[in-house]
């Protein structure tokens, strides 16, 4: 299934998950109190998150195509 993703496919999942991931995060902190700047946090935890989750995906996709053949 991870093996027929392509390129676009890996960016949109990693895009996705990393926008809800940090926005629902720091809607959290930010109504805990925890932080008085969501708009930065948000900014900087997506980047993470989004850079993270990519090199993850195309990681395993690599993975994959190499033991698949």
């Amino acid at each position: 299934m991870l093996s027929k993703l392509t390129a676009s496919n890996l960016i949109v999942m990693s895009l996705i998950s990393s926008l809800f991931n940090g926005i629902a995060q720091n809607f959290y902190i930010h109504g805990a109190g925890l932080s008085n700047k969501p708009l930065s946090d948000v900014l900087g935890m997506f980047m993470g998150d989004f850079l993270g989750c990519l090199i993850m995906l195309y990681g395993l996709s690599i993975i994959l195509k190499v033991f698949k053949k």
